[in-house]
């Protein structure tokens, strides 16, 4: 099933439902091969669509940017309100698309952190009970976790995550501020 969705990959079936996956290390061996799934793919989307999230988000910014200035100038009827449709369409549309990349990315990674610390809490709790094997994995699972996280980056001039909203509304609004007081001089 796997092997027709990725070519070239041998990749047995993962269930930790199925009987034989009740005994720990074979749990966390599946756990840690979906993770290499996830972060394997992590990279490829920045490694092949770095730029053009990159591209993505600026033109995000200057649409934002351009609309709202739009927006004030039909509030301040140096527009006919009949572009108001249009504006409104664009700047809901924009905003849209910037918090679907955004969240999707910011929840992405922080699953990858509460696997994290699930892993971590495990082997804190139960470090005493433990096979020495199964410390071992999770020991190399939680290095791993930690060594190599899960981000998405705009071509790695940034990560994508809720702080990255936050600038871009940060920067919009100045740029707004800015040119309403270009208007007003």
């Amino acid at each position: 099933m796997l092997e027709k969705v990725i070519p070239g990959r041998n990749l047995s079936r993962v269930s930790v439902t199925s009987q034989e996956y009740f005994d720990p290390m074979k749990q966390f061996r599946a756990a840690r091969k979906i993770y290499n799934l996830i972060s394997e793919n992590g990279d490829l989307v920045n490694k092949c669509h770095g730029f053009t999230i990159l591209v993505l988000l600026l033109g995000i910014v200057l649409t934002l940017t351009g609309s709202g200035y739009r927006a004030f100038m039909i509030i301040m009827k140096n527009l006919s309100w009949r572009e108001t449709p249009g504006v409104l369409y664009v700047l809901v549309m924009t905003i849209t698309i910037l918090i679907a990349i955004v969240v999707h990315c910011n929840n992405t990674t922080q699953l990858i952190k509460k696997l994290a610390t699930t892993v971590n809490k495990i082997e804190c709790e139960n470090f005493d009970y433990l096979k020495t094997d199964i410390r071992q994995v999770l020991e190399s699972f939680y290095s791993q976790l930690i060594s190599q996280p899960v981000e998405f980056t705009a071509n790695d001039f940034y990560t994508i995550n809720l702080a990255l909203l936050g600038s871009i509304i940060t920067s919009v609004t100045f740029y707004e501020i800015i040119l309403v007081q270009f208007y007003a001089s």
